[in-house]
């Protein structure tokens, strides 16, 4: 295993990792938003990860890369056997459709979208509103609302393509 198999930690420069890399196996239990996932897909490099976290907004088994079903060392030997026994054109197709899942996310108006989002159901939870926020009711608005930032084009775009591909 010694001779095909390498784990690395820290990574100075990840483009020469992507570059030299086969597959992007990511056995963590705990993943938010997994920017090593994005940046492989992007890079076109395969990637299979636990399904933990924001890991499940972003693949798809079999389409945009492999879910390992659990934690243990089995599950993880299975997928990663299912990755190298898949025909080389459905391994193209997947990384293909990865690498355009990858270009999406990095669309500063999917981001902004995103941060926006995050940020205004931030603001719900905490239950402040104008009337008991001084700075909220002389800004006359919820700073954070997306229509002040994010046109309307753009949020139905994001829509449609999160509709279509991850629903």
């Amino acid at each position: 295993l010694d001779e095909n198999v390498k784990l690395h930690g820290f990574v100075e420069d990840p483009l020469v990792f992507y570059n030299r890399a086969d597959l992007l196996l990511v056995a963590a239990v705990d993943e938010s938003m997994p920017q090593t996932i994005i940046q492989a897909m992007a890079c076109g490099v395969p990637v299979a990860s636990t399904n933990v976290g924001g890991v499940k907004d972003i693949l798809r088994h079999l389409y945009t890369g492999l879910l390992i079903s659990g934690l243990g060392p089995d599950e993880i030997a299975s997928t990663v056997l299912e990755w190298l026994l898949l025909p080389a054109e459905q391994c193209l197709e997947m990384v293909d459709r990865a690498q355009r899942v990858a270009n999406f996310l990095a669309r500063s108006s999917y981001v902004k979208f995103e941060l926006i989002d995050l940020y205004c159901e931030a603001f719900r939870r905490s239950g402040r509103t104008k009337q008991n926020s001084p700075q909220l009711a002389e800004a006359g608005s919820n700073p954070l609302s997306p229509s002040v930032t994010t046109t309307v084009q753009e949020i139905e775009e994001i829509k449609q393509y999160v509709t279509k591909y991850f629903r």
